[in-house]
């Protein structure tokens, strides 16, 4: 390498020093207790030997890698020890610090992910490297997992689209406060008057 590399992966294989600076713009955080120092020092040399063993594999791989994400999750990630939300913080600073970001064209990127929806305060940051099409594909994928979620939660709205698309009669007794709140919620404001409200159902 030309010794200039910033430790994002895109040229060769010098390291950026883990070890956090000072402080030298006013909205860096800067740890003051000695556990969340050592904690946090400790996770980002563990990156930096991790990061050093990726980037020296695609060197050796050159520029061809594989786009199918299952097949490459368990080599292109890293996971750190479970921590607090102010050492997550943290280590997200100086991580994007040091390796940088996708709008930096690098290979870097990082995840917080919960491990077991039932325990969701407990988060583990899942590091990553990915190239510009496995990151596509990640994207589409979490969008789509989305989507499948809000899908499944839409529950009764997905019962008054399929009414209001029928066009058939809806027979109601002693239901008009019932048909009020459910076309404000499921369908516009209200209007005005009586007279409006007869012609929009």
């Amino acid at each position: 390498g030309n010794g200039n590399d910033n430790g994002n992966g895109n040229g060769n294989n010098t390291v950026a020093s883990p070890v956090a600076k000072k402080k030298t713009n006013t909205n860096l955080m800067v740890l003051d207790k000695a556990e969340d120092i050592a904690f946090c020092n400790g996770s980002l040399v563990e990156v930096a030997e991790w990061h050093a063993k990726q980037v020296l594999a695609i060197e050796q791989q050159g520029e061809h890698e594989s786009d199918d994400i299952e097949e490459t999750a368990t080599t292109n990630e890293h996971t750190l020890p479970s921590c607090n939300s102010y050492r997550r913080r943290f280590l997200y600073q100086e991580l994007e610090r040091i390796y940088g970001t996708a709008l930096d064209n690098s290979l870097f990127s990082i995840e917080t992910r919960t491990p077991d929806p039932n325990r969701h305060w407990e988060k583990q940051m899942v590091i990553l490297h990915l190239t510009a099409e496995q990151r596509l594909v990640k994207e589409a994928a979490v969008l789509a997992a989305k989507k499948k979620t809000y899908d499944e939660k839409l529950g009764f709205r997905n019962m008054w689209t399929a009414l209001t698309d029928s066009n058939k009669p809806l027979v109601v007794h002693n239901g008009l406060f019932d048909l009020l709140f459910m076309v404000q919620h499921m369908h516009d404001d209200l209007p005005e008057t009586l007279g409006e409200f007869k012609d929009l159902v």
